[in-house]
């Protein structure tokens, strides 16, 4: 298993178990699962592929993560700046 398929593994066997808290945000692993898999869907339909720098802009936050996590799911790098 490498490490994009570790949120999908969880999702598949323990969906309802919790996978994220971030301030009053709570996601099991099905729900966070189907999120970053919204957002890598959309990534590839921009044009991102297997290989591509994504940089994101953002402070610690729910976003991150997914963006995180999206881009493991299409290959790609995530290139995270701090504000």
């Amino acid at each position: 298993m490498n490490l994009s398929q570790i949120i999908s593994f969880h999702a598949r066997y323990r969906p309802d178990k919790l996978a994220v808290v971030f301030k009053d945000t709570r996601l099991s692993y099905k729900e966070f699962n189907d999120s970053c898999n919204r957002l890598a869907n959309a990534l590839q339909a921009a044009g991102i592929k297997k290989g591509d720098k994504v940089a994101s802009f953002l402070p610690n936050s729910l976003e991150l993560l997914e963006i995180y996590w999206a881009t493991a799911k299409i290959g790609a790098v995530a290139v995270p700046f701090s504000p």
